[in-house]
């Protein structure tokens, strides 16, 4: 069992007394972890061997012997998985990052997902958050904030200019400034965008 994981196993109070430092945690030695399975390869029992957090002084003081021993009794059965309703799309051909959407594409926010910038490639008859006008070349400046304000610059120009058939008379134009993440292909950008009433909210 890997040394760093072992604070979890403790309240503070107790952690307290034995040598788990978190601070030093990644340069120690992992303690023996012995683990019994089923039949079916399911683990039903695991064992742990922790002396060597025992230190001589403090609450464990005289301690030579320190073990987690944890049994499973049994195992449930799953729940039935459920029908879905509505259109069905899959996340891997349709939840994608703002900046891969096309021009003319639209999205929904709410990819099930913490990151913001992840959204859902929808039909843009139906219900969306966004419509994408135009993905530009970033203008970057001397802090993020500068190129944001440069891309919201950069984005209203492109609103002026192209007016697609679809793009409403009356909209606020957004910029997403999207750096690729490091170790990944592609290029930096900007991806212009209006959002609905929905999208809005």
């Amino acid at each position: 069992m890997p040394f760093e994981v072992l604070r979890a196993m403790f309240p503070s109070d107790l952690g307290e007394e034995l040598t788990v430092d978190e601070s030093t945690g990644h340069a120690q030695e992992g303690v023996p972890l012995t683990v019994t399975v089923d039949r079916e390869g399911r683990i039903t029992r695991a064992t742990a061997d922790l002396s060597t957090l025992l230190r001589k002084d403090g609450a464990f003081a005289g301690f030579t012997t320190l073990t987690s021993d944890l049994t499973l009794t049994g195992y449930g059965t799953s729940a039935p998985a459920m029908t879905p309703s509505g259109t069905v799309r899959t996340a891997a051909g349709n939840v994608l990052a703002m900046r891969d959407v096309k021009d003319g594409g639209c999205v929904d926010f709410d990819a099930g997902q913490r990151l913001a910038h992840m959204v859902v490639n929808v039909d843009c008859a139906g219900p969306h958050d966004a419509r994408v006008l135009t993905r530009i070349a970033p203008r970057e400046g001397t802090s993020p904030e500068d190129t944001q304000e440069r891309s919201d610059i950069a984005c209203a120009y492109a609103h002026d200019v192209r007016k697609p058939a679809w793009l409403p008379k009356a909209t606020d134009i957004w910029a997403w400034w999207t750096p690729v993440p490091q170790g990944q292909p592609g290029k930096d950008g900007v991806t212009c965008y209006v959002t609905t009433k929905r999208g809005d909210s």
